[in-house]
């Protein structure tokens, strides 16, 4: 039987620490770097909610032409609860978007005697762009929701604040090697790349 132990060197005391927020600020360039060096296809879907952070994120992974950029349906129909529309209307709206009858929406809504849609309708102009048939991406089995990676981040987020944890800058790349390397299965004897 043979075993396999990554060695993760103790944290030197005089290196500079770095905590959780500090891993992720340095994780974002390098993964946005080591993205661009992988062979992207012609086109690839990228999908998230409306913050601005996730689509300028997005917006340096290859270019407009291959990106497929899709917004959360959830969010959006989160969002379009936050308005002041009677529950009727709500759903006439979740339809329309549903079916990415959007002029529709956008008319309804500007048409609207009722307050507080600003926020929504500025909303989904912004993204309007992100906003294609769901019923088409449903019935073909494409992916509408970003529940289950934000669900994936903050598993490994809770991972890494182990109590006692000291991360070291120069340490994280490493870390990380092993950890993924151990979620993937690497370490499994059954893996046909065992390492």
């Amino acid at each position: 039987m043979v075993t396999t132990a990554a060695r993760i060197s103790p944290v030197d005391s005089s290196a500079p620490r770095c905590s959780l927020r500090h891993v992720r600020l340095l994780l974002i360039p390098c993964c946005r770097v080591w993205v661009n060096q992988q062979p992207l296809p012609e086109i690839f879907s990228c999908l998230g909610d409306g913050h601005d952070g996730i689509w300028n994120l997005f917006g340096k992974i290859g270019n407009a032409q291959q990106r497929c950029e899709t917004l959360d349906w959830y969010h959006l129909v989160e969002n379009l609860w936050k308005t002041d529309l009677n529950d009727q209307l709500k759903h006439e709206i979740k339809q329309l978007l549903w079916n990415g009858e959007l002029a529709q929406v956008v008319d309804i809504l500007q048409s609207s005697a009722s307050s507080g849609i600003e926020n929504f309708l500025a909303y989904i102009q912004k993204h309007r762009h992100r906003i294609p048939c769901y019923r088409h991406f449903h019935d073909q089995s494409i992916p509408i929701g970003s529940g289950a990676v934000e669900s994936l981040v903050k598993q490994i987020d809770r991972r890494g604040q182990i109590s006692g944890a000291q991360w070291a800058s120069k340490n994280v790349p490493q870390v990380l090697k092993h950890r993924s390397a151990y979620l993937n299965g690497f370490f499994s004897p059954s893996h046909p790349k065992r390492i």
